[in-house]
């Protein structure tokens, strides 16, 4: 094996997370953490597929993925320090709200015509189910 995704399934959705590699290999990335997910999503019929958090305006966008904000929560012990991440969190978050939704609304390829679907939601009955991807 030289790579490998651990992926999460729950509610009809593929929800992408950790890749990793031992190997260098052009494009293996893709392979590994969108062709095969994307393939999975199809055989099985899931709503959806969440491509993770990162590049949300970036490689994720050009695949057919909607731009979207991601949340995270951070705790910083040096109070200096902490006053200046949030400054900037603060400053970066109407910049980034900004171009989210002008590449949704702008550039999507999928615009308004296409309504996103819905998750099924059976009240927490159907399973969280991890999905490994390997390439050897």
């Amino acid at each position: 094996t030289i790579a490998g995704a651990f992926n999460v399934q729950k509610g009809g959705v593929l929800y992408g997370r950790y890749w990793g590699c031992f190997e260098e290999v052009r494009n293996l990335y893709f392979e590994v953490c969108y062709y095969r997910l994307i393939q999975h999503v199809i055989e099985r019929g899931l709503s959806r597929m969440e491509a993770g958090a990162g590049q949300s305006g970036g490689g994720k966008f050009l695949r057919g993925f909607d731009a979207s904000i991601t949340h995270s929560s951070h705790w910083i012990k040096d109070r200096e320090l902490y006053a200046r991440v949030r400054g900037f969190v603060q400053y970066e978050r109407s910049a980034i709200e900004d171009e989210t939704n002008f590449m949704n609304r702008e550039l999507g390829a999928f615009k308004a015509t296409s309504p996103k679907p819905e998750a099924k939601d059976n009240d927490g009955e159907d399973p969280v189910v991890p999905v490994v991807v390997t390439v050897l």
